[in-house]
């Protein structure tokens, strides 16, 4: 964010934390970057935050009234799902994870005792397997590997309920991303390749996310052949994208495929050599 700003990295890192107080011109560049207003623009994050984790859930609220839910409720959560996956762009993962763990155990509670039709019951477990693919995100991010495995896993579950491939796919790519950065990553490249070949009618730009985390799983092993046809499988992925994208893929752009590249490379200790003639 330092770099796209052009604020220091160390004075954005006080305003995160709340050390500096949050002036206008830091949400305003925050808000060109990102590309949507901040939710309660022009706020503290951090306070933003706590507000979240203390403010009871919209699950919460509509089954109170009865165990019978509807598209209105799905709406709801579905809204909330995005506002919490950008908020994340913002502030710190241990601030964070407590709010969407919290949504997340409401959001499990509700598709387990509620009725609802067979239409909103597919966009509720899909609320509840992206929820989980952001908590296991924050959570791995924060240091706390072990719960989110549990996190990503549950997602799992809640992905296949709907026969939900693509998503089921991302949350496996993502516990293989933690697997190959604190595992075994060989047993990362597997789940991995798996998850890619497994997510039937990914779109161009889930494939290349997918595609990028078998070359992150195959540099931490150590296998150049397979890091570097992942990664020109993840450029012709790219090039291929068009508007029919899913909300949780809005962060990769050529700039983050390219860092990728660059990570595999240093993993490797520099680019292939070619053969001279």
């Amino acid at each position: 964010m330092a770099q796209r700003t052009h604020f220091a990295k160390s004075y954005l890192s006080m305003v995160e934390t709340g050390k500096r107080p949050v002036p206008a011109d830091v949400v305003a560049s925050y808000e060109q970057v990102l590309g949507i207003p901040l939710v309660g623009s022009r706020r503290d994050p951090m306070r933003l935050a706590h507000e979240w984790l203390v403010t009871e859930s919209p699950v919460a609220t509509h089954t109170r009234s009865g165990r019978r839910v509807g598209a209105s409720l799905a709406s709801e959560l579905e809204r909330r799902v995005v506002e919490l996956r950008h908020l994340d762009d913002v502030v710190s993962s241990r601030e964070l994870l407590p709010a969407v763990s919290k949504e997340l155990s409401d959001a499990k509670s509700l598709v387990r005792s509620a009725s609802y039709s067979e239409m909103t019951g597919r966009r509720l477990f899909t609320a509840v397997g992206e929820l989980a693919q952001l908590a296991g995100w924050i959570a791995s991010d924060a240091g706390a590997y072990a719960d989110a495995q549990r996190f990503y896993l549950s997602g799992v579950d809640a992905a296949s309920e709907t026969g939900g491939r693509v998503l089921a796919a991302q949350l496996l790519s993502s516990l293989s991303y933690q697997i190959a950065t604190v595992g075994d990553p060989r047993d990362a490249a597997l789940l991995a390749r798996t998850a890619a070949v497994g997510a039937t009618g990914a779109t161009p730009v889930v494939r290349a996310l997918l595609l990028e985390r078998v070359a992150w799983a195959s540099a931490k092993s150590r296998d150049v052949d397979g890091t570097w046809r992942a990664l020109d499988e993840v450029d012709d992925a790219f090039e291929e994208r068009g508007a029919d994208e899913p909300e949780w893929v809005y962060w990769l752009d050529r700039g983050e495929i390219d860092v990728m590249a660059g990570r595999c490379m240093i993993g490797l200790g520099g680019p292939p050599t070619r053969n001279r003639c």
